[in-house]
């Protein structure tokens, strides 16, 4: 036992010219432990199955939450659907033709308009490529029509649409056939220019205007301008235009055509168009739908499934692991 002021161990500090090294190996061979070793250690000790289970739980209670309040939201939205195409006086082309819809209960506003297409691609590397962007777009210069052709001139675009004619969208110059159509390319050939009157109650006669504001992306809103209106042929400031426009990553898709404000009564409506839409070069169909919208969007029954199978599918997984690990532990 050392007495009181032993100082033999002091002889063994370091120095100037002794290793640090040798001081820790003195130490250690005194068996002195250093203090992180003397404190408690605490490790997860599960199995990587036990964990994967706790994550796969946890992801898949998440999933189906969501996909509850999804189907909750989904109820909350009244949607309507009318294959219009289909009817005898609106099958034919450039055709006027009126046909009614009834609304089962209270649409709260504001109600959008939509046309559906199916079996119509945009999706395609001519689609995308062939239009010259300086013509839709004001911020952006240069002129380059090469990417319209086959639809570069009023006569390959307006030739085929007698409802137009060839007048500028100031109605005062008549355009002349051979030049350059403004806009040109395929996206400007196939844009949708039925219009839609306003929606009138059968009962009650009320009339309720769709409005064509507030429904296109901010960016087209600012930009999309109509920078040469005696040589056009198409209001590009016209906001439906502006989404069609802007093509669709699938062969089936919805493209907002306006919306009503207020609410819609329960009750028949009526409501007519032109049809100025010719599917059959296309072997397409279209369809109006009405719907209404809240904080998740409108109706969307894939969102609803593709949560509740995906949480579902992960809460048997994490049963399916937490068997596989306790099974591992019990007796043989």
């Amino acid at each position: 036992m050392k007495e009181q002021g032993d100082n033999s161990d002091l002889n063994h500090v370091p120095r100037n010219h002794d290793s640090i090294n040798n001081f820790i190996n003195y130490s250690l061979n005194k068996n002195e432990a250093i203090k992180e070793q003397e404190l408690a250690m605490s490790q997860w000790k599960g199995s990587n199955k036990l964990k994967g289970a706790i994550f796969y739980f946890i992801g898949g209670l998440y999933l189906l939450i969501a996909g509850i309040v999804f189907e909750v939201k989904n109820n909350d939205i009244t949607e309507i659907r009318v294959d219009y195409y289909s009817l005898p006086d609106c099958s034919n082309y450039g055709t006027k033709c009126c046909f009614t819809f009834n609304v089962p209960n209270l649409m709260s506003g504001p109600v959008y308009l939509f046309v559906e297409m199916k079996n119509y691609n945009q999706n395609t590397d001519t689609y995308f490529k062939k239009y010259d962007a300086s013509q839709l777009y004001s911020n952006i210069n240069g002129e380059d029509t090469g990417d319209c052709n086959p639809f570069t001139t009023n006569q390959d675009i307006l030739g085929n649409k007698p409802y137009i004619g060839f007048k500028s969208i100031d109605g005062k110059t008549d355009l002349n056939p051979s030049n350059i159509a403004y806009p040109c390319g395929i996206r400007a050939y196939d844009v949708f220019q039925e219009k839609f009157s306003d929606i009138r109650h059968q009962t009650s006669g009320q009339s309720y205007e769709l409005s064509y504001t507030g429904i296109s992306w901010q960016y087209d809103v600012d930009n999309m301008k109509n920078q040469q209106p005696s040589q056009q042929w198409l209001d590009l400031e016209f906001e439906p235009y502006q989404i069609w426009m802007r093509p669709s990553g699938l062969s089936k898709f919805r493209k907002t055509l306006g919306k009503i404000q207020s609410d819609l009564q329960s009750g028949t409506y009526n409501i007519c168009t032109t049809n100025t839409y010719n599917l059959s070069i296309y072997d397409s169909q279209k369809a109006l739908i009405l719907s209404n919208v809240n904080s998740t969007g409108g109706k969307n029954l894939m969102l609803v499934v593709s949560h509740l199978v995906g949480g579902s599918v992960a809460i048997l997984g994490s049963v399916g692991l937490l068997l596989w690990h306790y099974k591992k532990r019990l007796p043989q």
